[in-house]
């Protein structure tokens, strides 16, 4: 495939991706192979690498003193900034307002979820490293 045709191509595929909504497309014809993936559109946060990025929906009043604290992506659960790093927080921390609470990876970008309140950590619900889902169940703060 010659330069054009290359350039050509990535063109038409760009477009059937947008016209029909795909986030990704891979196509090999011989030895030429084209890799498209879009730019993922957040709906929640703000996704970016080492940032905070505070969460929209991360947070539901269960009572008069207890906040949980819900997954604002699809991703996975991290406890701390990297492996050899403390926890951002324990059971029995207190925590502030605009605080960052856990990272969650979601499409090879890092984004830091802050509390919405302050109180203390009563029960932490993820694992880290595992997948958590949107909306669910992170922390209970009180």
């Amino acid at each position: 495939m010659e330069r054009k045709e290359y350039i050509q191509a990535v063109k038409e595929l760009a477009e059937i991706m947008k016209e029909n909504d795909l986030q990704y497309v891979c196509v090999q014809v011989g030895e030429a192979q084209i890799n498209l993936a879009s730019k993922p559109q957040p709906q929640f946060v703000q996704a970016q690498p080492v940032q905070s990025a505070p969460p929209v929906r991360e947070t539901e009043q269960t009572s008069a003193n207890k906040n949980t604290v819900k997954a604002p992506i699809v991703g996975t659960y991290y406890e701390s900034p990297s492996p050899d790093k403390p926890p951002f927080v324990k059971v029995g921390d207190k925590v502030k307002k605009g605080q960052v609470i856990c990272i969650i990876e979601s499409m090879k970008l890092m984004n830091e979820v802050a509390c919405n309140f302050d109180g203390t950590v009563r029960e932490i619900y993820a694992v880290s490293g595992e997948a958590v889902e949107f909306d669910q169940d992170l922390m209970l703060i009180e």
